[in-house]
């Protein structure tokens, strides 16, 4: 009796609860030609070669995080926390078309001299442009609500090599990216824009987008600005 006790006991130690799973990441990834960038620039020409974008989040709940892992030709230089970028140094928008939309939000059209890439209807950006994007004191460039340029969060980055790395919280998005959305990249340095992509305007961030629609927005950026 003994031994049969023994052993029941020890077979119910053995049993656990399974740990619930994340939601499956969703990716994308552009590829970008090297030197197409604008004619008549100066300084450090950024170039990107590619990036990939991913949306994730914690084990048993719902995406949290949309992370972005450009490379470019030439290493990265950030300014210092609180400075605007110099000639040397990294400038950029990361814009967010999240309604699929053109009618909303703000049209970005940097790269005409180059390889092209026009970003109609950005409802959101990651400002590190060369005009008004300075880095904020804590090392993290403001995320914004377009039209009008409402600070929604942040995102923290980070530079190595000829590598940069973005993490924006989905929720400094409205949260709208926990389904499909659009998305650009435009580079330059502090004086002007260099390069775009993809060239061929918004990529998809997953095969389910739906297409986008509407008459592009009045409010249309062609030099760093705001």
């Amino acid at each position: 009796m003994g031994m049969v006790a023994i052993l029941a006991i020890a077979g119910c130690s053995s049993s656990s609860t399974s740990t619930p799973a994340p939601p499956t990441p969703v990716t994308s990834t552009v590829i970008d030609p090297t030197g197409d960038t604008n004619t008549g620039g100066s300084g450090t020409i950024y170039d990107i070669t590619g990036f990939t974008i991913s949306r994730t989040g914690p084990p048993g709940g719902h995406y949290t995080t949309i992370t972005v892992k450009a490379t470019f030709v030439q290493p990265v230089l950030l300014p210092a926390a609180g400075a605007l970028p110099d000639a040397t140094q990294l400038a950029f928008i990361l814009a967010f078309d999240t309604d699929n939309n053109t009618a909303t939000g703000t049209n970005y059209n940097l790269c005409s001299t180059g390889g092209g890439g026009t970003y109609n209807g950005a409802d959101f950006i990651v400002d590190g442009n060369g005009a008004t994007g300075n880095r904020l004191a804590d090392g993290n460039y403001q995320i914004t609500a377009q039209p009008a340029s409402t600070a929604t969060g942040e995102a923290t980055v980070i530079a190595s090599g000829n590598t940069m790395t973005w993490t924006v919280p989905i929720s400094a998005l409205s949260g709208v990216p926990a389904g499909p959305f659009n998305f650009g990249l435009i580079v330059g340095n502090g004086p002007a824009p260099s390069d775009c992509a993809p060239n061929s305007g918004f990529q998809p961030a997953s095969d389910a987008l739906a297409p986008l629609s509407g008459t592009p927005s009045s409010r249309t950026f062609t030099t760093w600005s705001h």
